[in-house]
């Protein structure tokens, strides 16, 4: 693999550990990402219940959980195509639910943003045959290494993703344009920075590829 100005690098799209088989549908890292979803489903439905206790709760420890599964992935030797993009899957729409019912004006637009991220990246494993994180690791902007460094369990990425998930709370629970929310936009404001770099590094390994054939 190599970068410059962009990734260029070929690499086979086949997935690296191999062909899917039923048993990735029973990893325990796959069953946490099941977990997720039902209380992701249930936080929706305390909203429309009226509970907004209830939903941020809920939506929180499916957050929460998200740490986890990776990580036992990895230490078990789960990892697959298959639990990078239902991950990944879970995560866009978590985002995608809190924005619409945060009542944030500019929600269309940080929706929008991320799910140009969320087709980007998964560009991005396909077309480097590795995770989206250990791709843009190697750019060369050192802010972004640090970020992406060690798959984002650093200081930086974790400011960003906390501001992320409590912005958006903050908004929800009516909090929006008060002191306790405010506190968050710095890191939103990173983490939407990381977002939009994204898009751009896959738009510019699509280009170096067109340039390729040509």
């Amino acid at each position: 693999r190599s970068y410059a100005g962009g990734l260029t690098g070929e690499t086979s799209t086949v997935n690296r550990i191999g062909r899917l088989n039923w048993r990735v549908l029973i990893y325990p890292s796959t069953v946490i990402d099941y977990v997720r979803v039902m209380l992701l489903g249930a936080g929706v439905f305390c909203h429309f219940k009226g509970d907004a206790i209830g939903f941020v709760v809920l939506v929180t420890l499916s957050s929460v959980l998200d740490m986890s599964d990776g990580a036992l992935a990895r230490r078990l030797g789960h990892d697959s195509r298959f639990g990078e993009v239902f991950d990944f899957a879970i995560d866009i729409v978590t985002h995608t639910i809190l924005w619409t019912l945060s009542g944030f004006p500019f929600a269309p637009v940080m929706i929008a943003l991320e799910w140009g991220a969320g087709v980007s990246v998964l560009y991005l494993s396909v077309r480097q045959g590795d995770h989206w994180k250990n791709v843009l690791v190697q750019v060369p902007v050192k802010l972004m290494q640090y970020y992406f460094a060690n798959r984002q369990r650093n200081v930086l990425a974790t400011f960003a993703g906390v501001s992320h998930f409590g912005f958006r709370v903050g908004w929800y629970l009516g909090y929006g344009e008060t002191w306790p929310t405010d506190i968050f936009v710095p890191g939103i404001i990173l983490f939407e920075v990381v977002t939009a770099y994204m898009i751009w590094v896959a738009w510019r390994m699509r280009a170096a590829k067109q340039d390729a054939q040509t």
